[in-house]
Protein backbone atom coordinates (compact mmCIF):
# COMPACT_ATOMS: atom_id res chain seq x y z
CA UNK A 1 0.00 0.00 0.00
CA UNK A 2 1.35 3.61 -0.85
CA UNK A 3 0.43 7.19 0.48
CA UNK A 4 -0.28 9.53 -1.65
CA UNK A 5 -0.73 13.32 -0.67
CA UNK A 6 -2.92 16.08 -1.88
CA UNK A 7 -0.24 17.68 -3.86
CA UNK A 8 0.50 14.47 -5.85
CA UNK A 9 -2.83 14.02 -6.53
CA UNK A 10 -3.09 17.43 -8.10
CA UNK A 11 -0.10 16.55 -10.45
CA UNK A 12 -1.44 13.25 -11.35
CA UNK A 13 -4.95 14.93 -12.73
CA UNK A 14 -4.17 18.42 -13.95
CA UNK A 15 -2.35 17.51 -17.55
CA UNK A 16 -4.66 19.83 -19.25
CA UNK A 17 -3.85 23.20 -17.58
CA UNK A 18 -0.58 25.18 -17.90
CA UNK A 19 0.03 24.83 -14.23
CA UNK A 20 0.82 21.26 -12.96
CA UNK A 21 0.59 22.06 -9.39
CA UNK A 22 -0.65 24.34 -7.35
CA UNK A 23 1.09 23.26 -4.28
CA UNK A 24 3.84 25.11 -5.35
CA UNK A 25 2.76 27.97 -7.33
CA UNK A 26 1.08 30.83 -5.59
CA UNK A 27 -2.38 31.44 -7.15
CA UNK A 28 -2.52 31.95 -10.82
CA UNK A 29 -5.56 32.12 -12.30
CA UNK A 30 -5.76 32.19 -16.07
CA UNK A 31 -8.36 33.25 -18.59
CA UNK A 32 -9.62 35.97 -20.64
CA UNK A 33 -13.26 36.56 -19.00
CA UNK A 34 -12.74 38.19 -15.73
CA UNK A 35 -14.41 36.78 -12.90
CA UNK A 36 -16.85 39.57 -11.13
CA UNK A 37 -19.77 39.47 -8.26
CA UNK A 38 -21.21 42.41 -6.02
CA UNK A 39 -20.59 42.20 -2.87
CA UNK A 40 -22.75 40.05 -0.51
CA UNK A 41 -21.65 42.42 2.65
CA UNK A 42 -19.43 45.63 2.81
CA UNK A 43 -17.90 46.77 5.98
CA UNK A 44 -16.35 50.66 4.81
CA UNK A 45 -15.29 50.68 8.43
CA UNK A 46 -13.64 47.87 9.45
CA UNK A 47 -11.02 45.18 7.22
CA UNK A 48 -11.95 41.57 7.40
CA UNK A 49 -9.06 39.94 8.18
CA UNK A 50 -10.89 35.90 7.90
CA UNK A 51 -13.52 34.60 6.06
CA UNK A 52 -15.34 31.31 6.73
CA UNK A 53 -18.51 29.58 5.19
CA UNK A 54 -20.12 26.98 6.40
CA UNK A 55 -23.77 24.84 5.54
CA UNK A 56 -25.85 24.26 8.48
CA UNK A 57 -27.76 21.10 8.90
CA UNK A 58 -30.84 23.45 7.70
CA UNK A 59 -29.51 24.24 4.56
CA UNK A 60 -28.59 27.57 5.89
CA UNK A 61 -25.29 29.28 3.87
CA UNK A 62 -23.63 30.81 6.86
CA UNK A 63 -20.47 33.42 6.80
CA UNK A 64 -18.28 34.24 9.93
CA UNK A 65 -15.90 37.10 8.93
CA UNK A 66 -13.21 37.86 11.32
CA UNK A 67 -12.21 41.63 11.92
CA UNK A 68 -9.01 43.26 12.61
CA UNK A 69 -10.05 44.79 15.74
CA UNK A 70 -10.90 40.79 17.21
CA UNK A 71 -14.46 40.99 16.56
CA UNK A 72 -16.24 37.98 14.78
CA UNK A 73 -19.33 39.00 12.19
CA UNK A 74 -22.04 36.30 12.04
CA UNK A 75 -23.66 36.37 8.47
CA UNK A 76 -26.56 34.53 7.31
CA UNK A 77 -26.22 34.31 3.13
CA UNK A 78 -29.46 34.55 1.41
CA UNK A 79 -30.51 33.19 -2.28
CA UNK A 80 -30.56 36.29 -4.42
CA UNK A 81 -26.77 36.96 -2.95
CA UNK A 82 -27.17 39.35 -0.17
CA UNK A 83 -25.60 38.43 3.58
CA UNK A 84 -27.55 39.88 6.56
CA UNK A 85 -25.40 40.16 9.89
CA UNK A 86 -27.43 38.46 12.84
CA UNK A 87 -24.75 38.60 15.56
CA UNK A 88 -21.46 39.93 16.31
CA UNK A 89 -19.06 38.48 18.65
CA UNK A 90 -15.83 40.12 20.58
CA UNK A 91 -13.31 37.39 20.43
CA UNK A 92 -9.90 39.77 21.17
CA UNK A 93 -10.44 43.46 21.59
CA UNK A 94 -8.19 45.20 19.19
CA UNK A 95 -6.46 42.60 17.84
CA UNK A 96 -7.16 41.21 14.66
CA UNK A 97 -8.56 37.97 13.92
CA UNK A 98 -6.40 35.26 12.20
CA UNK A 99 -7.23 33.81 8.94
CA UNK A 100 -7.40 30.35 9.87
CA UNK A 101 -10.76 29.48 11.26
CA UNK A 102 -11.99 26.33 11.89
CA UNK A 103 -15.30 24.04 12.56
CA UNK A 104 -15.32 21.44 14.01
CA UNK A 105 -16.09 17.96 12.36
CA UNK A 106 -19.47 18.27 14.34
CA UNK A 107 -20.61 21.80 13.10
CA UNK A 108 -21.14 22.59 16.67
CA UNK A 109 -17.88 24.37 17.49
CA UNK A 110 -16.13 27.32 15.60
CA UNK A 111 -12.45 28.20 16.56
CA UNK A 112 -11.25 31.38 16.34
CA UNK A 113 -7.70 32.71 16.85
CA UNK A 114 -5.73 35.90 17.50
CA UNK A 115 -2.30 36.74 18.09
CA UNK A 116 -2.77 36.17 22.07
CA UNK A 117 -5.98 33.94 22.06
CA UNK A 118 -7.80 31.17 20.75
CA UNK A 119 -11.35 30.94 21.24
CA UNK A 120 -14.19 28.10 21.34
CA UNK A 121 -17.61 29.34 19.95
CA UNK A 122 -20.81 27.62 19.88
Amino acid sequence: MFKINFCTLILLFQRTSNIVSFCSETLKINGSVPISRTAAATYPASTLTSVLGQVTSNSYNVLFAGTHDGKLKKLLLSNIGLAEEFDQVTVDEGHGILPDMLIDTTGKYLYVASPYKVSSLL
